[in-house]
């Protein structure tokens, strides 16, 4: 078996609908959480940056993470909660591609835990 480091060869793969979805949570102490809540955070309005971050993040993974291939994202969902204790963030993305797109997700994830 040859252990070298390659790209899987996706060509032979027929694109098909994928949906992944992943789900982390932040723990915030509680004045910044109450600061989150109350839109109070000096830089400006806290979730809808995340919101967007979520969404970059899920863009550039292909650029970050090595031998990943790149994937035509054709939706992207960032949804964030407040709880007693920090932020809940579901997102899910799906794509039209040969690829999957779960190890995307995978990897965007676990930075926010």
């Amino acid at each position: 078996m040859n252990k070298e480091v390659r790209m899987a060869d996706i060509s032979v793969k027929s694109p098909t609908k994928r949906t992944a979805v992943a789900e982390g949570f932040i723990r915030i102490g509680k004045e910044t959480l109450k600061m989150i809540k109350e839109d109070r955070i000096p830089k400006g309005n806290l979730m809808a940056v995340s919101k967007t971050a979520g969404i970059s993040g899920a863009k550039l993974t292909p650029r970050i993470l090595p031998l990943c291939h790149p994937v035509s994202i054709t939706g992207c969902v960032v949804d964030l909660d407040t709880e007693e204790n920090g932020v809940r963030q579901d997102q899910g993305t799906q794509q039209q591609s040969a690829s999957r797109v779960s190890l995307h997700y995978f990897f965007f994830n676990k930075g926010q835990e």
